[in-house]
């Protein structure tokens, strides 16, 4: 399979996942959601196999054993459970995506050469910081996820938790959280890594918009700051994997021709990442516009300010 098709592919099921979580949000149109969603995940996983071409028995029947197992839980827990507990479930499922993100990171940091990133001891800075975002993202959406699974399902009570210091507490951990992703760059050591991922469990957005809350005030410039870093780390992540994978003959050719780095970036690069960066674009969008509800719960402003 081509590149080029490979991104149009993506981009395609991207757009699906995103018409399934419009979707989701009325009873009128859930079970179009539903379809659209299975749609986009099937060419998703589809395009996956297609690009990566497993070729021994084990790797498939790994692959074949996780969508089975994976199957089967999601068809008995969507028949089991009510209704009226679809949120707390939403919120579970998305736990495991974070989860799934810091497991990604942690194979890449473990086997790098099995991504085609260097070695072990010798793996790629570009690729260290992806990875160290990768980690940090994933953690806080497992912990976030996870606090808003234990919320809703009346686990854990709905108040506030209000730490002595807190924000003293957030901005040390927002400094030792930089210093680890620059010491892991540096050294490659699993110390690193897992504290890394330590740190961001603590760190979710909601914590970001509490912090810029305390230095501006109440109003929409902390949720905006909030949900921009946020924003940032989620697509830089996802776009560096895209200009690391694609196809190097355009590049190396409009170089060839003594083109600035700006006309390389504009003729080369741009147009083979162009449909992901816009598909990434619609993604975060619908992210944020449910993350600005717990945001303004906070005081920083948007959809859920009070």
């Amino acid at each position: 399979m081509s590149p080029d098709l490979a991104v149009l592919l993506y981009l395609l099921s991207g757009v699906l996942f995103i018409l399934a979580l419009r979707g989701l949000s009325s009873p009128e149109t859930s079970r179009r959601g539903n379809y659209m969603g299975m749609a986009g995940m099937a060419i998703a996983v589809a395009t996956t196999l297609a690009v990566a071409k497993p070729q021994e028995a084990v790797t498939w029947a790994m692959i074949l054993g996780g969508v089975a197992a994976g199957g089967t839980v999601g068809a008995v827990i969507a028949r089991r459970i009510p209704m009226t507990a679809m949120p707390e479930l939403v919120a579970g499922f998305h736990s495991l995506v974070g989860m799934a993100a810091v497991l990604v990171a942690a194979a890449a940091f473990y086997a790098p050469e099995a991504f085609g990133i260097g070695a072990s001891g010798a793996i790629r800075v570009s690729s260290l910081v992806e990875m160290s975002l990768g980690a940090a993202i994933g953690a806080i959406t497992f912990t976030g996820s996870v606090i808003a699974f234990l919320k809703l399902s009346g686990r854990m009570s709905g108040k506030p938790i209000l730490l002595p210091g807190r924000h003293l507490l957030n901005i040390a951990l927002a400094i030792a959280l930089v210093t680890c992703v620059v010491l892991f760059c540096q050294d490659q050591t699993p110390v690193y890594f897992w504290a890394i991922v330590a740190l961001s469990r603590t760190f979710p957005e909601v914590i970001l918009a509490i912090f810029f809350v305390k230095l501006f005030g109440f109003g929409p410039f902390a949720g905006f700051l909030a949900l921009s870093i946020a924003t940032i780390g989620f697509y830089g992540k996802l776009l560096a994997e895209d200009i690391e994978d694609m196809d190097p003959a355009q590049a190396e050719a409009v170089r060839a021709t003594g083109a600035s780095w700006f006309q390389w970036l504009n003729y080369a690069v741009l147009p083979q990442v162009l449909p992901r960066m816009i598909g990434l674009g619609l993604y975060r969008l619908d992210i944020n516009f449910r993350e600005s509800a717990v945001v303004g719960i906070v005081g920083g402003g948007g959809i859920g300010a009070t």
